[in-house]
């Protein structure tokens, strides 16, 4: 019986930590995509893109970490990395709207 309590509880673990792994997920793929999208587009400089690409990847590197330590990615460290997807998001948009873009060569 201990057994079987023991496997339930271990289930019932594994399943709460799927929702925390997942959340950060819709996040990855469009803010890569928005940056590369805005900077083909003009709406990003090349510094600009390339310091959004930077800090994505830093926070790419520290879920990796995360998702590394044995336990997988915890409540916290979930909400920590939403946090920054976020931010970064809120960062890209700003980015786009501020005027700063790539000078136009005119000839």
């Amino acid at each position: 019986m201990k057994k079987f309590t023991l496997i339930i509880a271990g289930l019932g673990i594994a399943t709460a930590m799927l929702p925390a792994a997942a959340s950060a997920a819709p996040y990855r793929a469009g803010i890569e995509r928005q940056i590369d999208r805005s900077a083909q587009r003009g709406a990003l400089s090349h510094r600009e893109a390339r310091a959004l690409r930077a800090e994505y990847s830093r926070i790419a590197k520290l879920e990796y970490r995360y998702r590394r330590s044995g336990h997988g990615i915890s409540r916290a460290e979930a909400r920590d990395l939403d946090r920054r997807y976020a931010a970064l998001q809120a960062k890209v948009r700003y980015e786009r709207q501020d005027n700063n873009r790539r000078p136009v060569y005119r000839r």
